[in-house]
């Protein structure tokens, strides 16, 4: 009977348990997470402005571990792994064996080196279940809040805070909100919806320096000399992988985190790894993608991870809803840019060169998104269609694909 030990339970983690399970029915499967809750990060916003429960951020059914015969050991960190033995040693020094590991320990908040954020209290991140209630805890007694970073995660703090009655500004060294998903076009919509609700926004400027009064944030110093008030700021200006488990097993690193091949196989051919702890593609699709395809292998069921797509996220902001794909801008002018717009505010763009597609955003109107996955999922040559990709329908991709 194999032994599996995953480590970590974000997507990553639990979609590779489902696929062990599945492929490998009577296998021994243990889970170790520093996590006392299952939850989803993509919506703690919605908790942050009570309107969802917090049992409702789990996003798998109750009967989940009972359903796939999953032994949890919650609210453990794992602290060290002893490759030679197949070991993963706990912090209370419990030592669990394993035929094939799966790492899944994601990543945490990267906090800048902005002089003076060290030393200060007021200082929150939004990356986390524990961020956001600490977020929660200290929220009430401040006045001005500011949120370092317009990308999804400094939006949906945004969300999450706006109608707490404070003043929130958010800063940005980009010149719009979300510049990884979107055009300048497709931003300003969401752009002038938080701007309605009282949020303000600054663009093209860094933070410089944090003020403090009594161990406490005060005043934020912007890199254009602007000072704002500010008592509470929440960074949300990037992640950087969680490294260090793998670190103690001395597995190969690239720059981003822990390096993995297309079969998602670290440097020891018994541990895998998915999720945020490569630093590459950290969005939730492709950790359920990765992890997918880690515990194929982990089952001998050989399969490999190919189409790594820039990104893909979904976004359903202010009643907004929007689709996108890889670059929202096109690098030079040897790409093709296709764009569609309507009165009622629809947009659509499609980016590509040499018939492959590069990106694509679809805004308030998203019935090509199922076109679009397929284009991309099937990496498909866009040259053999005659229409432009706007244009595409399911029936063009039928006899494209010959089926």
């Amino acid at each position: 009977m194999n032994k599996y030990i995953v480590i970590g339970s974000s997507i990553a983690g639990l979609a590779g348990i489902e696929i062990l399970r599945r492929l490998d029915p009577e296998s021994k499967i243990i889970l170790v997470t520093v996590e006392k809750e299952i939850y989803s990060k993509c919506i703690m916003h919605f908790l942050a402005k009570g309107e969802r429960e917090r049992k409702l951020l789990s996003f798998v059914a109750e009967d989940f571990f009972l359903k796939n015969k999953v032994d949890c050991i919650m609210g453990k960190r794992a602290e060290r792994i002893d490759k030679q033995l197949k070991k993963v040693i706990l912090e209370d020094g419990e030592s669990l064996d394993y035929d094939k590991l799966l790492l899944a320990t994601g990543s945490h908040a990267f906090i800048p080196p902005i002089k003076g954020i060290k030393e200060t209290k007021g200082v929150f991140a939004f990356h986390d279940l524990a961020d956001c209630d600490a977020v929660l805890e200290n929220v009430e007694e401040a006045k001005n809040i500011v949120i370092l970073g317009a990308g999804l995660v400094g939006i949906d703090a945004a969300d999450g805070l706006c109608a707490k009655g404070k003043s929130i500004t958010i800063v940005d060294m980009k010149d719009h909100m979300m510049s990884i998903q979107l055009d300048k076009e497709a931003a300003k919509l969401y752009e002038d919806g938080f701007a309605k609700l009282g949020v303000k926004q600054i663009y093209e400027v860094s933070a410089n320096e944090a003020i403090s009064e009594n161990g406490c944030i005060k005043e934020l110093v912007l890199s254009d000399g602007r000072k704002l008030k500010c008592d509470m700021l929440i960074v949300a200006s990037g992640v950087r992988a969680n490294r260090e488990l793998a670190e103690t097993a001395n597995l190969e690193m690239t720059k981003f985190g822990l390096k993995i091949d297309e079969h998602c196989r670290t440097s020891d051919d018994s541990i895998y790894a998915a999720g945020d702890i490569t630093g590459r593609n950290m969005i939730w699709p492709y950790a359920a993608k990765e992890a997918k395809v880690a515990a194929s292998n982990m089952t001998g069921n050989e399969r490999i991870m190919d189409n790594y797509f820039n990104t893909k996220s979904t976004i359903s902001m202010l009643g907004i809803p929007t689709m996108s794909y890889g670059t929202p801008e096109a690098p030079d002018d040897s790409y093709t840019v296709e764009i569609k717009r309507s009165a009622d505010g629809r947009y659509l763009k499609a980016i590509h060169k040499d018939g492959k597609l590069y990106g694509a955003i679809l805004q308030k109107d998203l019935h090509l998104s199922g076109v679009i996955n397929q284009i991309v999922s099937y990496d498909m040559d866009l040259k053999q269609f005659e229409k432009p990709v706007l244009s595409l329908d399911y029936a063009d991709l039928l006899v494209a694909t010959g089926m």
